[in-house]
């Protein structure tokens, strides 16, 4: 029998105890550090790890509900979920992810209102998620798995 919805040891991150602050100082951008297999990994500072954190807490504690069902969910140590959206299709949800939805929102590559894009480009430039709702952050997980907003 597979189990669906989030791991019950997650509890404490589902029902909000002992959430890490938010949001977090302003801080600077990332920046990439070459790997000797050629691979780009990104290194964050703490500012900018918190925001990017605190909308992925928002996207999967309150924006991506309605068109996909968490399996697994990580937030305290490594920020890690696994969603099954209404298409049964597996996707991971990391960091990466949500900067990769910031970044494709931000830079016009995903349509979206003019509203909710200069929202989204001011807080990724302030490092600072207190205005970005859980339509917001719906909209950035899409962006990031997707590539495009396919639902709502």
């Amino acid at each position: 029998m597979t189990r669906r919805g989030p791991d019950p040891s997650t509890h404490a991150a589902l029902s909000g105890v002992d959430r890490p602050p938010s949001p977090c100082p302003k801080g600077r951008t990332r920046q990439p550090v070459a790997h000797s297999e050629g691979v780009t990994m990104t290194t964050r500072t703490n500012a900018r790890t918190q925001f990017l954190t605190d909308i992925y807490v928002c996207a999967l504690e309150g924006g991506i509900g309605y068109w996909s069902t968490c399996i697994e969910y990580r937030w305290s140590t490594t920020q890690r979920a696994v969603i099954e959206d209404l298409e049964d299709a597996v996707h991971e949800i990391t960091l990466d992810t949500i900067a990769r939805g910031i970044n494709a929102v931000a830079d016009g590559s995903v349509a979206v209102s003019d509203h909710l894009r200069n929202l989204i480009r001011a807080a990724s430039r302030s490092n600072d998620a207190g205005d970005v709702d859980a339509i917001a952050a719906d909209v950035i997980a899409q962006a990031g798995i997707y590539g495009e907003v396919i639902y709502g």
